[in-house]
């Protein structure tokens, strides 16, 4: 049975780590879609990257012209 057959409908973190090492079978070759729709990936992905290293000042309607600043 392949991957994708045993994960359908599966979105968990041993979904996720199981996938992580599927593609690091391919490197070269662009990303599962699994990757795109996965919730767990995504959250993932805001605590890990995002969270971590973004600093979230404001919205930009609040800058009316070009050089405001908050």
């Amino acid at each position: 049975m392949n991957l994708d057959m045993a994960m359908v409908g599966e979105d968990n973190l041993k979904t996720l780590l199981a996938r992580v090492e599927a593609q690091k079978q391919n490197p070269g070759f662009a990303m599962d879609r699994y990757f795109y729709r996965s919730a767990v990936a995504y959250e993932r992905e805001l605590d890990r990257v995002l969270f971590r290293s973004w600093i979230y000042a404001g919205h930009v309607s609040q800058l009316s012209n070009p050089g405001d600043f908050l």
